[in-house]
């Protein structure tokens, strides 16, 4: 192991300091403001993911899925995301959209809502 670099593991290498950056307290609080639940769309329109956050470190990357199906994501604010759901496979009456936040200490947090469109 040591011609490899390779050191074996003892009390001395097991970190003791406490991870004071990657805690559930830390992740980013993030909420999506648009579209909203409560409004019917048509799935011929173009759609815009808008999401607010509050988090203690930035905002490094957000996740967009519907119905658990990859969108894209958003490497730079403001985090939106625009799509057209009707070239999106498997889009119903009710659907759901979820979008992964993660900041640049790689916290991660989640954040869905039901949309709704008239087919």
């Amino acid at each position: 192991a040591k011609e490899n670099n390779i050191i074996d593991e003892n009390l001395d290498v097991i970190p003791k300091e406490k991870d004071d950056v990657h805690s559930s307290d830390l992740a980013p609080k993030i909420k999506i403001l648009s579209p909203s639940p409560e409004t019917s769309y048509n799935p011929e329109n173009r759609l815009i993911i808008q999401i607010q956050n509050t988090s203690r470190f930035p905002l490094s990357q957000v996740d967009f899925f519907i119905n658990n199906v990859y969108l894209g994501s958003s490497k730079n604010a403001p985090f939106e995301f625009s799509f057209l759901p009707s070239e999106i496979q498997g889009v119903g009456n009710t659907n759901q959209i979820r979008v992964t936040a993660y900041d640049s200490v790689m916290n991660k947090s989640e954040a869905e809502i039901a949309l709704h469109f008239s087919i």
